[in-house]
C-alpha cells in the first residue's frame, strides 16, 4: 500500500479525533477509504462497516502526511508539529467515530471502482 495508518489521536472527541496517515510513495489518495467495522452481539469482528470516508482525486508526496478529522471543515494544507506537510480532510460528522477503544477496529482500504457496465458477459451459474 502507499498510504499506511500512522495513528488515531483523540479518541472519543468528535472535535478533537482524527486520523494520522503516511505516504510511503507519491499516490493519489482518491483510491483509499478509511473505515471502522462494527462487532456481532458475542464481540466478533463483523463484515460491517459502520462509517467510511473514501478520499477526493488528491496527490500527495512520499512521506507527507494525510490527515483525517471527525468533525466539519474544509480541507487544507498545513504542518505537523515537527513541520512535516499535512494534507487536512474533514470527515463531515457531528459524532464520534473512534468512541470505543476496548473494541473499535480501523481499516484503511484500498479500492478499486469496477464499472459493472464493463464487467465480461459470460453467465457463471454456481452449484449448488
Amino acid at each position: 500500500m502507499s498510504l499506511v495508518f500512522y495513528n488515531i489521536q483523540n479518541k472519543g472527541d468528535a472535535n478533537e479525533e482524527y486520523v494520522i496517515l503516511r505516504a510511503t510513495q507519491t499516490v493519489n489518495i482518491h483510491k483509499y477509504m478509511v473505515a471502522d467495522r462494527t462487532f456481532t452481539k458475542d464481540g466478533d469482528l463483523s463484515n460491517i462497516h459502520r462509517h467510511t470516508f473514501r478520499f477526493p482525486s488528491y496527490t500527495v508526496a512520499k512521506d507527507e502526511f494525510v490527515v483525517l478529522f471527525t468533525k466539519e471543515g474544509k480541507p487544507h494544507v498545513g504542518e505537523m508539529d515537527e513541520g512535516d506537510k499535512a494534507h487536512v480532510f474533514y470527515w463531515g460528522s457531528k459524532a464520534a467515530i473512534w468512541n470505543d477503544n476496548t473494541v473499535e477496529k480501523a481499516e484503511l482500504l484500498e479500492v478499486k471502482t469496477v464499472d459493472s457496465k464493463q464487467v465480461g458477459k459470460t453467465k457463471l451459474i454456481p452449484r449448488k
